[in-house]
């Protein structure tokens, strides 16, 4: 299928979604020679959440309507409103935000199954006033340290392993598999610096990871819900549970969110950590300190449709759009505008399998070089792989 991405710099436009369209004019294609990735360097990308986002979440709670009683006129603190509205709701039910400018004095956190849903951001509206804080919405779960060594079945496109005990190991866990830095492939200094915070739970000698769902178990056989993307033998594997309490189905939709007041790198606008097939979508941010949306340890998240602009400040770790930070694997980062940020899209420290595409970013700014133009969608810091970029416009 022939398509276009529909780019127009206008506040207007900048303030809504953009959407694939079909041509109406065939566009000329120029000749080319054909190509194909090596077996070794290619997979089957499958990112973000299967089937899409969902859309059958009912109403739960209207922040405004008794118990919660929420105002909305960017006077009053409706946290405690908006804390008792999330508590109160289940699986696959959503937060109703009716329009207004809500002011907030504390973070937010959404459970797992819960959706935080506006009348969309140019009408429902969350500012944060807190001197400090370090977000101004979660969807965070719990780590786990628990580890097993793989014996058998390392080898890509696997989707079977065997391990020393997997006692600790249930159907539907998310588990992060591992290797040892191959010898001339991934290193985790540059500068002559080490990077303590590559890899997963920073281990830096591990650089390499990636995210898999167990779907079945008989002893110590695991079977995965996808296939291995890299591993070579002999650089001691291992599988270690993704987290204890992981946040699932969860949303952000529809809504403006801003920070009021200077802050640094320490503050990101939201914040997904061990967050499984959760999401962000026709969300504007303004205003961020380290990052608009920080992920790490995420599986098969998707941020699409979104507006992420401008930072408290631009130096270094401040001021991204979306920064993948350690092992997050499957996300789906699409059709999104970014303007005035640090670096639009960064995977540090690791990371595979993710596809960032059909994206617009536009003047990158690092206070640090402000005569050069900032490094926009990157990587940065050892060793993401199999990751797909495709068809963004970028500095």
């Amino acid at each position: 299928m022939k398509i276009i991405i529909s780019v127009m710099i206008s506040a207007v436009i900048l303030l809504s979604a953009f959407v694939l369209v079909k041509s109406k004019i065939n566009p000329v294609v120029l000749a080319q020679a054909a190509y194909s990735l090596p077996a070794e360097r290619k997979i089957n990308w499958s990112p973000g959440i299967s089937g899409g986002i969902p859309e059958n979440y009912t109403l739960c709670a209207n922040v405004k309507n008794s118990p919660y009683n929420a105002v909305g006129d960017d006077l009053t603190d409706d946290t405690t409103a908006f804390q008792n509205a999330l508590a109160a709701c289940g699986i696959c039910t959503y937060v109703y935000v009716p329009a207004g400018t809500y002011k907030l004095t504390a973070g937010l956190s959404i459970p797992s199954g819960v959706l935080l849903k506006g009348d969309g951001p140019t009408l429902s509206k969350l500012k944060d006033y807190t001197t400090g804080g370090s977000y101004l919405v979660q969807i965070n779960g719990q780590s786990s340290s628990i580890t097993a060594n793989i014996t058998a079945g390392y080898a890509k496109d696997s989707t079977q392993i065997t391990v020393d005990n997997a006692t600790n190991f249930n159907v539907d866990d998310y588990i992060i598999v591992s290797q040892l830095n191959e010898s001339g492939l991934a290193f985790n200094k540059g500068y002559g610096n080490t990077c303590t915070w590559c890899g997963p739970r920073n281990l830096n000698e591990r650089a390499m990871a990636q995210i898999i769902r167990i779907t079945a178990k008989s002893g110590n056989d695991l079977t995965l819900s996808r296939p291995l993307y890299y591993a070579s033998s002999g650089y001691s594997p291992q599988a270690m549970r993704l987290g204890s309490n992981i946040r699932m189905n969860s949303g952000i939709q529809d809504l403006y969110l801003e920070k009021m007041n200077t802050v640094g790198s320490g503050y990101n606008i939201i914040f997904m950590q061990f967050s499984v097939n959760s999401w962000v979508k026709n969300v504007e941010t303004h205003k961020t300190g380290g990052a608009h949306i920080r992920m790490k340890y995420t599986y098969g998240n998707e941020i699409r449709d979104s507006y992420f602009h401008e930072a408290w400040g631009y130096g270094g770790g401040a001021g991204y759009g979306i920064l993948m930070i350690n092992t997050n694997s499957d996300n789906l980062i699409e059709n999104n505008i970014f303007n005035l940020t640090r670096h639009s899209v960064v995977m540090e420290g690791g990371g595979s399998g993710n596809v960032i595409a059909y994206n617009y970013s536009r003047d990158p700014y690092d206070s640090s070089s402000p005569n050069w133009l900032s490094g926009d969608m990157i990587t940065h810091g050892a060793h993401p792989y199999m990751n797909l970029y495709e068809g963004n416009i970028a500095a």
